[in-house]
């Protein structure tokens, strides 16, 4: 018997092992008795087989089975295991022993030493106030007496620091991955993470995961890598703890995270264990085996959850497991569901065999649906079949009730059973069956299909038999999201028929499960035929698929926090470079690995390229076994080793993913693209530009055009804020061009005039508009105060970045929130006065005869405009990203000091909103000016001149809003004393839609009004001045000169909204 295997069969009998030299006695999880190595009276010694391990806590003595036998018997270490052995009656002796390699094992030993250090460490520092604010707060439960030993990192290099006094080696500590080194020195990897420490099954500590106890952590959860010790799909997390219970109940509870293990077990499901957040695997349901062969699968109650749940447990189905499911409500997970036994016990007594629980399902779907009906039959018997044959006829009663006729299921069954092709033994000479080339031999060995003649073949007895009359190439693959939020696998494929012709197929995972479907699909590609069953069709899938570039859809043009680069509809800008899309609109994105570690880090199944060649790891261990560990450290160390990701936009030259869906953020973004490379505009030119064509508001385009690339890093500083830019002025002004002209920076316009605001524009639309790009603006333009309160709300919104929770079309509950994710522009002739808050959120920029460009300099600056010739521009700014996330907090309070002095010095008490709207343009563009190339034509102070005459507009505004207010005081006290009267200097009139206008003239009451304004103390304002205030008052609504019928006269009158007038509480009606 192998060595390493007894070694690991002792250990994990610990309870034998102890018990055969001492009396034991059940204590909770554990086991105790008095220690045989002290005396002592009251029990300190314990074995917890859960962990594998005993301990006295009088002597501290303590280890695995072997050192125990070692210290009781007081042998050296083989003779120990040999000792072992016969107690476990296991047939062993170390001369037999052939393949022991006692340095590896004592390497492994070294490894599980350490982790053991590492646990301690951290379960010790699990009272920490982050790690009991955040247990708290999720509400994490960690059950009483438990070995489950979940611990804290703190911040500091804590771990590395107490290593070193324990006398760890850092490459010990380094090869677990729980040190990190780069050029700067050896780092602890976690750090403010609750840590959820991994066994083996024998309870031996082999690995590490970490939460992030930020509330929106860009990583929630960090492993170690894998090593020696440690092999991901090949644990269950907790199954050292539930091992036993599984083996006693004949059943194990499979959960997909570890709170959710945690949750289980304090609701005493002992038997309950974890993949850990990744798919299940092959191995680890051969390991759950080796306990029971019933499962119960309870996943999250999102798509996402139950896609994972029906995965899983066909592949343990697959390895003959009886498998069951507890379907949770959406949104929830066994974590925040199962606060007590009671609620656990309902959902669990509502568990259903998977297959009956899945034809039902399917059932349902395809009630009219006789094609899909089919492929059900055949896809479920195909797992039918994996049962002996009185199981198969159980199922076959149940599942012919769901969907009939039962004579469909008895023949899947049987073609299941009894399949028509007859693989060919490798023992046989295949050129006594049919003459092939070596290449295709070794196909038909291995895979039982090869290509001849442009086709797949395969071979039937001792004949050969084509199953297609194409072959094809598969590009890659891609995630797409459609319109109702569902997320579906496509695969482009490159069919090739036999007679030479070529088509671009797209094919959804659904549609490659049957050979029904398949074929369905191929032949609309008109003459490519498929006559294959299942089996050819998985085994040429198996082939043709492994190892594909898996291209993610990205959603929203603009900056991509996740990966660090700007998203236009025709390719990605990163590094100062522009990476175009291919023909099918994908492109490569390489990131350099830097160091070995890094390295380790890659997860399995990705592609990376040494110097010109590609190549797909299964496992990083497996590829640096492979390539040699100096080979390639040597390849690193010359940066030519990149990890690739793909990345598919939806509007490539060729293929359209998803461009008919409704709502696809690339159908109105797909005119955002990089403009040509002969571009001769660079940000100086255009800056220069803009001071000309705009003078007057040009430091306050290019300020907010700068702030808007930044945006997500202003917002984030400023706590949830970021302004509006607001132009408003009379028509023809230039208002409207100028908001053009910042969009024009991000490519063409979807909209070239905006969004109308006045056309009846939903509040839910802009919101989805805003939500398809980031760090873009959106233009809201033909801003009137008469517009719907939800538009209003939405533009203010997007200051806020608030979203709206909307459904989707997914025939579920399914919602999804679309917020804005960049700044907003609004144009239009009225000032925001209809709500303060809006004003109080928009930087302000007026538009008149005073402030136009010259039209030589325009008609230019138009040209290169429309020719998309600065969105290479943008490029630049965005290059200085860094400069921005460095420096924006550090240098805007001392901005946003400055404004308000010199605000507070003109006008006393300032709102600070009002300041902020200054101080977060101003402030990047402060530091680009100063620590970037970029060319600007002012400098700084005039810059800032500039933006404060903005924040004064703003203050006036809000001023002359007050002044109007005095204004009306004084006319009630007019009517109050009877000396104005109705259809003499007023009068209030019902319009369209019940709203009630208020005609005031003005001329006729002023004498009137200057003399109560001097009794009652309030400043005169002259008729004039009054005037220009109603005009730019919320309630206004016209001014008609001698055209209003007062009595017999026809004369001036202001037109207002009375009903505004009296939400503000100004009352004449009662004097009618």
């Amino acid at each position: 018997m192998d060595a390493k295997r007894v070694i690991e069969q002792i250990n994990d009998e610990v309870y034998e092992v102890v018990s055969n030299f001492v009396t034991l006695k059940k204590a909770g999880s554990n086991y105790k008795a008095c220690c045989p190595f002290h005396n002592e009276k009251t029990a300190s010694f314990s074995v917890n087989p859960a962990k594998g391990i005993f301990k006295c806590f009088g002597c501290d003595k303590g280890g695995n089975a072997i050192e125990f036998i070692k210290e009781h018997e007081n042998v050296e270490f083989k003779e120990a295991v040999e000792i072992g052995a016969k107690l476990l009656n296991l047939n062993f002796e170390w001369k037999k022993s052939t393949n022991w390699d006692e340095a590896k094992f004592k390497h492994e030993e070294s490894l599980k030493i350490a982790c053991n250090i590492i646990e301690r460490f951290f379960l010790e520092q699990v009272n920490h106030k982050n790690a009991q604010d955040y247990i708290k707060q999720r509400n994490i439960v960690i059950p009483e007496n438990s070995s489950f030993n979940v611990g804290y990192a703190p911040s500091g290099n804590a771990l590395l620091a107490h290593t070193r006094e324990k006398g760890v080696k850092t490459e010990i500590l380094e090869e677990i991955g729980v040190l990190k080194s780069n050029d700067k020195g050896i780092y602890d990897f976690f750090y403010n993470r609750l840590i959820f420490p991994v066994c083996n099954s024998k309870g031996q500590t082999i690995a590490f995961a970490g939460r992030d106890l930020n509330e929106n952590p860009k990583v929630k959860y960090l492993n170690t890598h894998e090593s020696c010790i440690y092999t991901k799909g090949n644990e269950l997390y907790a199954l050292n703890i539930a091992r036993f219970a599984i083996k006693n109940e004949d059943r194990a509870y499979i959960v997909e995270g570890y709170t959710d293990v945690l949750r289980m077990h304090s609701v005493d499901v002992i038997n309950s264990v974890a993949t850990g957040g990744t798919a299940l695997t092959n191995a680890q349901a051969k390991l759950l085996k080796k306990y029971t062969n019933k499962a119960t699968l309870i996943y999250d109650g999102d798509s996402a959850g139950r896609n994972a749940m029906c995965r899983n447990a066909e592949i343990l189905i697959k390895n003959q497991f009886h498998v069951s499911v507890v379907v949770l409500p959406e949104k929830q997970d066994p974590d925040s569901l199962f606060t007590d036994s009671e609620t656990f016990l309902q959902y669990d007594e509502k568990q259903e065999d998977y297959i009956i629980y899945k034809t039902s399902e399917y059932a349902e779907r395809f009630a009219n649906d006789p094609v899909k009906r089919s492929e059900v039959i055949k896809r479920m018997a195909a797992l039918i079949c994996c049962y002996d044959k009185t199981n198969q006829e159980v199922y076959l009663d149940f599942v012919s009730e769901q969907i009939k006729p039962k004579k469909a299921w008895q023949d899947a069954l049987k073609e299941n059973s009894q399949p028509t092709e007859k693989k060919v033994k490798k023992k046989e000479n295949i050129n006594d069956i049919i003459k092939l080339k070596k290449e295709q031999q070794e196909n038909l060995l291995e895979n039982q299909f090869y290509e001849e003649k442009g086709a797949y073949w395969t071979v039937e007895g001792k004949n050969p038999k084509q199953i297609s009359n194409f072959t094809f190439e598969a590009l890659f693959c891609v995630f797409h999201r459609d319109a109702q939020g569902r997320t579906d696998l496509k695969y482009i494929l490159n069919l090739m028929s036999q007679y030479g012709r070529k088509r671009l197929a797209t094919i959804s995972s659904d549609d490659f499960c049957t050979p029904a479907s398949f074929k369905k699909q191929v032949h609309r590609r008109h003459g490519f035929f498929w006559y294959g069953n299942d089996t050819q069709l998985d085994s040429i899938k198996n082939v043709k698929l492994l190892g594909i570039p898996e291209a993610k859809e990205l959603e929203r043009v603009g900056y991509n926090e996740k990966n660090h680069f700007w998203v236009f509809a025709n390719g990605l800008y990163y590094d100062k470079t522009f990476h175009e899309i291919d023909e099918y609109g994908v492109t490569t994105h390489a990131k350099r690995i830097s160091s070995m570690d890094e390295f380790k880090e890659i997860p399995p199944e990705s592609q990376i390229r040494i110097g010109d060649t590609f190549h797909v790891l299964n496992t990083t261990s497996e590829f640096i076994g492979k390539y040699g560990t100096d080979n390639l450290k040597d390849k690193i160390k010359q940066g030519q080793v990149h990890l690739l990701h793909f990345f598919f936009l939806p509007y490539g030259k060729l293929l359209r993913i998803g461009t008919s869906d409704s709502g696809n953020p690339f159908k109105e973004n797909s005119k955002y693209i990089q403009p040509p490379k002969n571009s001769n505009w660079n940000f100086g030119k255009w800056a220069s530009s803009m001071y000309k064509v705009y003078p007057g508001n040009a430091e306050l385009l290019i300020a907010y055009y700068i702030a808007t690339v930044f945006s997500d890093v202003i917002y984030k500083a400023n706590f949830g804020y970021f302004p509006l830019l607001f132009l408003f002025g009379k028509r023809q002004s230039g208002k409207s061009t100028a908001a053009r002209s910042i969009m024009y920076m991000f490519g063409k316009p979807p909209m070239e005039d905006g969004i109308n605001l006045a056309s009846g524009s939903t509040s839910t639309g802009m919101q989805r508009s805003m939500d398809s790009t980031t760090n873009h603006p959106f233009w809201g333009n033909e801003y009137k105060n008469s517009i719907h309160k939800n538009t209003i709300e939405a533009l203010k919104g997007i200051a806020d970045r608030n979203g709206k929770l909307t459904g989707v079309k997914s025939g579920g509950n399914e919602t999804r929130i679309a917020k804005p994710r960049g700044s907003g522009i609004i144009s239009g002739q009225d000032l925001p006065t209809q709500d303060p808050a809006l004003s109080s959120r928009s930087l302000l920029g007026e538009f008149d005869d005073t402030n136009r460009g010259n039209y030589e300099d325009l008609k230019e600056f138009k040209a290169a405009e429309e020719s998309l010739q600065f969105t290479n521009i943008t490029c630049s700014v965005f290059d200085n990203r860094y400069l921005i996330e460095e420096n924006y907090a550090k240098e805007e309070p001392g901005i946003s000091s400055e404004v308000m002095d010199e605000l507070i010095s003109e006008f006393g008490n300032v709102d600070r909103r009002t300041v902020l709207n200054i101080s977060s343009v101003l402030t990047p563009m402060k530091i680009l000016m100063e620590q970037s190339d970029l060319k600007f034509p002012f400098d700084y102070q005039t810059a800032k001149t500039a933006l404060i005459r903005s924040a004064r507009l703003t203050i006036s505004v809000q001023n002359q809003s007050d002044e109007v207010e005095q204004y009306f005081h004084v006319l009630q006290s007019l009517l109050n004393l009877y000396k104005i009267s109705d259809n003499t200097h007023y009068r209030i009139v019902v319009a369209e839609n019940s709203v009630k206008h208020l005609y005031l003239r003005v001329g006729a009451i002023h004498g009137l009004y200057r003399e109560q304004a001097r009794k009652e103390g309030i400043t005169v304002l002259d008729q004039a001045v009054i005037g220009e205030y109603l005009k730019k008052h919320r309630s206004f609504i016209d001014y008609r000169r001698k055209n209003v019928q007062f009595g017999s006269n026809r004369t001036s009158a202001y037109i207002l909204n009375y009903d505004t007038l009296k939400d503000q509480g100004i009352e004449l009606e009662r004097f009618i």
